[in-house]
């Protein structure tokens, strides 16, 4: 069994995820980029997109780390700038504006919480025509770009809570910006949300600013500039072990029980052997109440060492995804 569980620079161990601020114009993919020339790494990956417009959070996951992104926590929340009175073919404000009201709408704080509240739970939102999401093979936006018209998918989505945060007035429009935070599931369009509250008022509207200042358990106030952690001289020190952010139960193991080698070998470890060879992990699933076919992370309990991911089906730990190569 191959080991890809670590990758070396010099005598520097590249294992972990950080917390990268992300500014302004660059996608994610040019950050994940930044971070594999700075770290002079191959194995770079992101959790969760992040538009040019927007800025703040985006978790990178470096070497070994990469191969546990599917299991990351997928919860976001945003501050989200919305322009009342304009609308954009972007739905943002990096597009042309393609309706403006000849004055500033009148609206107060009062209208807009009692809007917000319609938008609350489980919702239907239209996917933005300038996104990459396909319609008979083609993305939207090269359907929009081609001037086709396309009726637009919907997508059900979660928003938990909106807050109002502030209601003030553009100066160089004088049209009144509502700024909101918004904690949500993963795939919640911010623009879409922009728009939508815009008709629920009455008026055009557009998203004029993005920030996410949560995803998971990381968060705004203990991230790292991108251009900080580029011009460090030692910029491993921004990593984190990534099992603390994982949205899978994390266990552990004593590398050196027997357990472990099964588990490494591709072999399944039975509840009953696990009563008698490893008691503290019998505890650790009860505790956490694993249920058919839900995975959990084995990891040593010191380093925190990524072991396996392994799956409890049918009384056992089924291993599913290898991380020490016991064949050393």
């Amino acid at each position: 069994m191959a080991n890809d569980y670590f990758l070396i620079k010099g005598d520097v161990y590249m294992f972990g995820v950080i917390n990268i601020n992300k500014p302004t114009g660059l996608t994610s993919h040019d950050v994940v980029a930044r971070v594999r020339r700075t770290l002079s790494i191959k194995k770079v990956g992101h959790a969760g997109t992040l538009d040019p417009l927007a800025t703040g959070v985006l978790p990178i996951y470096v070497g070994g780390a990469t191969r546990l992104l599917e299991f990351a926590a997928t919860n976001k929340t945003y501050e989200c700038r919305i322009v009342l009175g304009s609308s954009t073919e972007t739905w943002d404000a990096e597009g042309d504006v393609d309706e403006a009201l000849s004055a500033p709408p009148v609206v107060d704080k009062q209208m807009v919480a009692t809007a917000l509240t319609a938008f609350v739970g489980n919702i239907e939102q239209r996917i933005p025509k300038y996104s990459a999401k396909k319609v008979g093979g083609k993305k939207l936006y090269e359907l929009a770009r081609a001037g086709e018209a396309v009726i637009l998918p919907t997508k059900e989505v979660t928003i938990e809570c909106i807050d109002l945060l502030s209601l003030d007035t553009d100066e160089a429009t004088g049209f009144p910006v509502v700024t909101i935070r918004v904690a949500c599931s993963t795939g919640t369009f911010m623009r879409t949300l922009a728009v939508d509250i815009g008709e629920a008022l009455g008026f055009p509207a557009h998203l004029g600013g993005l920030i996410r200042v949560q995803h998971g358990q990381f968060s705004l106030e203990k991230a790292v500039d991108l251009a900080v952690f580029m011009e460090a001289d030692e910029p491993q020190q921004y990593l984190e072990s990534p099992l603390p952010y994982l949205a899978i139960p994390v266990l552990s193991i004593e590398g050196d029980n027997p357990m472990v080698s099964a588990l490494c070998q591709g072999t399944n470890v039975l509840e009953r052997h696990m009563i008698t060879h490893a008691p503290r992990l019998y505890e650790q699933v009860k505790r956490v109440g694993l249920k058919n076919k839900q995975r959990c992370l084995l990891a040593t309990p010191q380093a925190e060492t990524p072991i396996a991911v392994a799956e409890w089906r049918n009384h056992a730990l089924k291993p599913a995804k290898v991380f020490v190569n016991q064949s050393q």
